[in-house]
């Protein structure tokens, strides 16, 4: 069976990433129009982003990493009143620095819209380790180098609110990408891996970051890790129920996930294409 490329396997895996917030508590700030939402996770919440709340977006003011954050209402907002947020879709991309930058700034307008954030960046190519043996259950580790990156100030931001506000979320994003990893039947036994933070994202040298990577102000956490990924795994199931009259229910999981489950009457032909 192949298998499929590096960076479609990552995207299974960032797209199996827990999205949700649970709120502990809800309280209003004095008499104000602010209103403090504690969190144990806070993960990837930026400020002076909209986030929807129950049935309603609300302005993220300011965060206190992993313990709370504050909206603040606009003019005849109700305050807000849910159990968990739902975090937006992460953006994922792959491929060289400049092919990205290029795709990201076609499809936003950097000076008038706010910035596809956070994004998850897999700077190709990855360096293979592949195992041929049939009997082997690895079919290859992965030296991946990835990117974790967040909106950021640059102009008004200090080197403290960098981490206070995006290297730290940032930093909760790796571990629920580790854990999403741990969690999928086609990735091995994770050990070690390697992390650096960069605020304001771009050219290195002995006097830090002096040059925007992209046509965006960000920051964010570098991943060095090698992902051992399995040989993928389709098991066929076929069972008849007594009351079928000679009909079998054909069940196929891949990778534990079920792709097809349908009542067979005659002889069928099915084609699985996985790439």
């Amino acid at each position: 069976m192949s298998h499929s490329a590096t960076h479609k396997l990552i995207e299974l895996i960032v797209n199996a990433i827990d999205r949700t917030i649970t709120i502990d508590s809800i309280t209003q700030v004095g008499s104000t129009s602010v209103y403090t939402i504690a969190t144990s996770n806070t993960k990837w919440l930026n400020v002076n982003r909209a986030y929807t709340i129950g049935a309603d977006d609300y302005l993220v003011t300011d965060i206190t990493p992993n313990t709370s954050f504050q909206v603040t209402l606009t003019q005849g907002q109700s305050a807000p009143n849910a159990g968990t947020i739902t975090l937006p879709a992460l953006d994922y991309r792959h491929g060289t620095l400049i092919a990205v930058n290029n795709e990201r700034t076609q499809q936003q307008d950097i000076a008038t819209y706010p910035t596809i954030v956070p994004f998850i960046y897999f700077n190709e190519p990855s360096n293979d380790t592949t195992y041929s043996s049939e009997l082997d259950a690895r079919d290859r580790d992965s030296d991946c180098e990835i990117y974790f990156m967040q909106e950021a100030d640059h102009e008004n931001w200090t080197n403290e609110k960098h981490y206070y506000y995006a290297v730290t979320g940032m930093e909760n994003l790796i571990r629920s990408f580790i854990t999403a990893a741990k969690n999928l039947s086609f990735v091995g036994e994770l050990e070690n891996y390697g992390s650096e933070s960069h605020v304001k994202w771009g050219v290195v040298n002995q006097n830090g970051h002096v040059r925007n990577l992209f046509n965006e102000k960000l920051s964010g956490k570098k991943l060095n890790i090698t992902l051992p990924f399995l040989k993928m795994d389709c098991s066929f199931d076929a069972y008849t129920p007594p009351s079928t009259g000679g009909a079998i229910d054909l069940v196929i999981n891949f990778n534990g996930m079920e792709y097809y489950n349908q009542e067979i009457t005659e002889d069928t032909t099915i084609n699985i294409v996985y790439s």
